[in-house]
């Protein structure tokens, strides 16, 4: 694989952001119901009752869940006096703790959980970390179903210089046979070709094959990339994996480079 081909194929790979809306529809629907009744009963309470305060906590909390309703995503925070309401916050929290007692076996589920409480423009290194934490341990957990006996596998191996780790190898008799790559894109963003060239400068330098598994389709530049690849004879294959639908995928590419 030469520099110019991967320069080449990478020039090509404009990621296609997908837009994300944290809220589903009928949370936003739920939302506007919610608002339009507190935001009303504020404003009768404001002709029939001295507790000016109680009033404006009404009508402040109604315009909170109205926002949510034509923004279509979660305050953070937004108070009154005492009344300080943190909805996004609580989720937040709740899909942490979650994903934290959870199994792999609850990996979509989660995944769903954590992607919904995570922004497109804020960073949450929590949020980040866990997200790579639990969609490894899913990928890892149906691997190891599927390997033959004999094989073990390695978590975070350092191949090459610089540090640089595989998320796992699977070994046979103390030799890499093949080196996997796990990689999770939140918001429905593609794999780009930098993963593959990544994955495949682990292959050069140990001699194995490799398996690339992502939760997003590719870019049509990692695509082509990936074809140029294959037609060189590079024992390379890519999975979509999100739930336990793509296990037979899965198990038949890992089946495949193995027996290479």
């Amino acid at each position: 694989m030469g520099e110019t081909e991967a320069d080449a194929s990478a020039s090509q790979d404009t990621p296609e952001v997908a837009e994300d809306d944290p809220l589903p529809q009928w949370a936003r629907i739920c939302a506007g119901i919610v608002g339009i009744s507190l935001t009303g009963a504020g404003g009768v309470a404001v002709f029939r009752t001295d507790n000016q305060a109680g009033c404006v906590t009404l009508i402040l909390a109604g315009t909170v869940f109205l926002l949510m309703t034509f923004g279509g995503a979660p305050l953070h925070s937004l108070g009154y006096g005492e009344a300080n309401l943190r909805f996004a916050r609580k989720r937040r929290d709740q899909a942490v703790r979650h994903a934290i007692e959870s199994t792999p076996e609850q990996a979509p589920e989660v995944l769903n959980e954590l992607e919904a409480v995570t922004s497109p423009t804020r960073p949450d290194a929590t949020l980040s970390a866990l997200t790579e934490h639990v969609y490894d341990n899913a990928i890892a957990h149906r691997i190891s179903n599927f390997l033959p006996p004999g094989t073990i596998l390695q978590y975070e191996v350092p191949i090459g210089p610089r540090g640089r780790r595989a998320d796992f190898v699977v070994e046979i008799e103390n030799r890499p046979n093949l080196v996997i790559e796990a990689r999770y894109n939140k918001h429905g963003n593609p794999a780009t070709a930098d993963m593959l060239e990544q994955a495949m400068t682990y292959s050069e330098i140990s001699g194995a094959p490799v398996l690339v598994v992502s939760n997003t389709r590719l870019t049509a530049g990692a695509r082509n990339y990936l074809r140029r690849l294959k037609d060189s004879g590079e024992s390379i294959r890519f999975v979509q994996w999100t739930d336990d639908g793509d296990n037979e995928e899965l198990r038949l590419s890992l089946t495949e480079l193995l027996d290479m």
